[in-house]
């Protein structure tokens, strides 16, 4: 599992300071990039091997979209 931790910032809130659905899903690619990059498997890495990561389903659960300045912690 990885972890990492960030805090919304304005340029990703929508009209009434919350962080959308798309940037939930925004922070979560995010995550498995840098995890990648951690365990050799950055984007650039696996450009060169010609191969590719492949997400298959997404299942998320929103209890309460974080909102401008929340800090929130990301895992895979």
């Amino acid at each position: 599992m990885f972890i990492y931790e960030d805090v919304v910032k304005y340029s990703e809130i929508d009209k009434n300071g919350y962080l959308p659905l798309y940037g939930v899903m925004e922070y979560f690619q995010n995550c498995v990039n840098f995890q990648g990059l951690e365990t050799g498997h950055s984007y650039s890495d696996m450009e060169k091997k010609r191969r590719a990561w492949v997400l298959i389903a997404w299942k998320i659960k929103v209890n309460r979209l974080p909102k401008l300045y929340d800090k929130v912690k990301i895992g895979t």
